[in-house]
């Protein structure tokens, strides 16, 4: 990630409360949310697999994307036994 491109020098250029300063936090958001990403998805898979030796099915639902990952246990669709999401909001401002 490029802190440089968020240092308080680029917000203070872009002036306080400007469509600028608020297009860059937006960037932020989403860097941030891409940076731990990663990390998040191999924490939250160890808990998938660790339910899943207790006797779970879990599988993916749906795309998993950053800030969005969702499993189910469904072994008839619209029956689900069990639903696993996490859901990462990064906030910036």
């Amino acid at each position: 990630m490029n802190f440089e491109k968020y240092s308080k020098r680029q917000f203070e250029a872009r002036g306080l409360d400007t469509s600028a300063a608020r297009e860059l936090a937006d960037e932020l958001q989403d860097d941030v949310a891409r940076e731990i990403h990663v990390e998040v998805l191999a924490a939250f898979m160890k808990v998938v697999e660790g339910l899943n030796v207790q006797g779970h099915n879990l599988t993916p639902y749906g795309e998993i994307q950053v800030g969005d990952i969702s499993f189910r246990d469904e072994p008839v669709e619209g029956q689900c036994n069990l639903r696993l999401a996490c859901d990462v909001v990064i906030s910036a401002g």
